[in-house]
Formats: structure tokens, C-alpha cells, sequence
């Protein structure tokens, strides 16, 4: 089924170092900014594109060879996720509008930056982050148990860089020694209850708290 684009007019081109002979790239970026929000506060606004953004979309469907296929064919791309410094700056934001913030994340992403829980303690940011404790990055253990599979190799070593144990790291430890109530890690579903109105009760004072939840594999 062939999608209709609304005609927008097209905007210049301001990474002309990307081949775009087919105008592929143009069409893609006029498709992107011809879609409009569909909730919030931005509802019916169309979407915007950074430079960044657009420069990604142009080297991807730009490129083409004489017959007009795309050069680029497959693509990875990471998107940052914060780790805990985005969901800090909406607490902070909530803050002073009362409003409870809670995060949910994985243990892998807590590795990457914990000393934002040292900001959250210092300028007491209230907010409850609860971690997935599943002792791994396992976004890259299961791509890399995949592409042995692929490639018709062992995955008896997958382990080797992306798992999180021998020994296992206690969060909850670690947030206290920033200043942050911690609590686990919990391995009994029946100790979560108490431990998140714990956590709760010292979020609602005005204090950051962490609940260090242990989780099977995916």
C-alpha cells in the first residue's frame, strides 16, 4: 500500500556533501516533517527535525547506486537513554509542583552513571528509581547469543563482558554510600511490598530513594 504524503514544501538541503540522487533523503525528510503529534501538549503540531537528526535520515536514504538502490541497507542506531540524569531533570521539574517521580531502569544503565544518585542527595531531589537487577547488559547478550546462532558459532561464552556477577553488585549498598535510602536487594517478591512503601515514605519527605529489585534473565 503506497503511503500518500501530504505536499509540504521542501526545505533546502543543508548537508549537500550527502549524494542524494533519486531525492530519497529529500522525500524522507519532508515524509517526517509531514507527520504531526498525535497527544500531549504538542498535539497536531508537526514534527520538527534537528540538524542532527536530519543529517541521519539523509545519510541513510540519500545514497544510492546507478539503478537506485539505497547503499545503506541496515543500520544500528543507539539513542541514549539518560541513565538517571533525564529522569533527575524531570524530578527536579516536578519538584516544585509536588509531583512523585519514579524511574524505572536496568542495572546495566545504573553502571553507567551513578553518581548522579550523589546529585539527587546533594540537592535532595526526591525521586524513587527502582532497578531491574538482572545482573547483565543483556540488550548485548542476547544480540550477541543472535548473531553466533547467525553465524553457526558456540554461545557458551556469551557471558564473557556482558554479564554482571561473580560478584553480584548490591545497588542499594552503593546508593548509600551516595546518601540515597536504599533498599534490597530484593530477591522474595514478598519483602517488595514494604520495601517500596519504604522507599515511598522517603521520597514523599523529600529525599531520593533507590529499591534494588532482583530480576530473572530475559
Amino acid at each position: 500500500m503506497a503511503i500518500k504524503i501530504k505536499k509540504l514544501q521542501s526545505t533546502a538541503n543543508p548537508f549537500p556533501e550527502i549524494a542524494d540522487p533519486f531525492g530519497y533523503g529529500q522525500r524522507a525528510v519532508d515524509y517526517l516533517r509531514s507527520l504531526k503529534h498525535p497527544k500531549s501538549r504538542l498535539k497536531g503540531a508537526r514534527f520538527e527535525l534537528d540538524p542532527w537528526q536530519e543529517k541521519i535520515v539523509r545519510q541513510i536514504y540519500g545514497p544510492c547506486d546507478d539503478k537506485g538502490r539505497r547503499v545503506v541497507r541496515q543500520v544500528a542506531l543507539l539513542i541514549p537513554r539518560g541513565n538517571r540524569k533525564t529522569s533527575l531533570g524531570a524530578a527536579l521539574a516536578n519538584q516544585k509542583h509536588g509531583r512523585f517521580t519514579v524511574a524505572f531502569g536496568g542495572d546495566g544503565d545504573f553502571m553507567y552513571n551513578p553518581g548522579a544518585l550523589w546529585t539527587a542527595a546533594h540537592h535532595k531531589i526526591p525521586i524513587l528509581y527502582i532497578v531491574q537487577n538482572n545482573r547483565a547488559y543483556h540488550q548485548e547478550y542476547m544480540y550477541l547469543t543472535a548473531m553466533a546462532v547467525r553465524h553457526g558459532r558456540g554461545v557458551d561464552q556469551m557471558d564473557i563482558g556482558t554479564t554482571l556477577n561473580e560478584p553480584n553488585i548490591d545497588y542499594a549498598t552503593v546508593a548509600r554510600g551516595m546518601g540515597v535510602h536504599g533498599e534490597g536487594p530484593i530477591t522474595d517478591p514478598n519483602d517488595l511490598g514494604p520495601a517500596l512503601a519504604r522507599a515511598i515514605a522517603v521520597v514523599r519527605s523529600g529525599e531520593p530513594a533507590v529499591v534494588d529489585v532482583v530480576t530473572e534473565p530475559r
